[in-house]
């Protein structure tokens, strides 16, 4: 679908010698290959949600107001000792957080700029 992008990748593939001792060094090495894979991964997302558990009492800041259990608003989020926090990995990936392109494919415009702040 995206042949600049597939281009890219096989351009990139091709830089390494696969005789090599260090092969999977190699491999570690291309950027490309690397944003490719990790939106990949974006999009077909392999675990839908995680939990963690908090170590010690907390306030985790909000971006927006939330309506607590008591039906007030707040700005922040209390959790106590061993409160767990499951995060839903996959609602992430929704157009409201980010934007039109959160459906599809968006690797060109984002190695371009995720190669050019890594070369700095």
């Amino acid at each position: 679908k995206l042949p600049e992008s597939q281009g890219a990748l096989r351009k990139a593939l091709q830089t390494i010698h696969v005789d090599s001792p260090t092969l999977g060094d190699e491999v570690g090495k291309l950027q490309y290959l690397d944003l490719v894979v990790r939106e990949m991964l974006r999009l077909h997302v392999s675990v839908t949600w995680t939990m963690r558990v908090a170590t010690k009492d907390d306030e985790i800041s909000a971006g927006n107001p939330c309506l607590d259990q008591n039906g007030e608003y707040s700005n922040s989020i209390k959790i106590r000792t061993h409160g767990i926090i499951t995060i839903p990995i996959l609602a992430i990936n929704k157009k409201d957080i980010l934007g039109e392109y959160s459906y599809s494919f968006r690797h060109v415009p984002s190695c371009n700029i995720l190669c050019s702040l890594a070369a700095h």
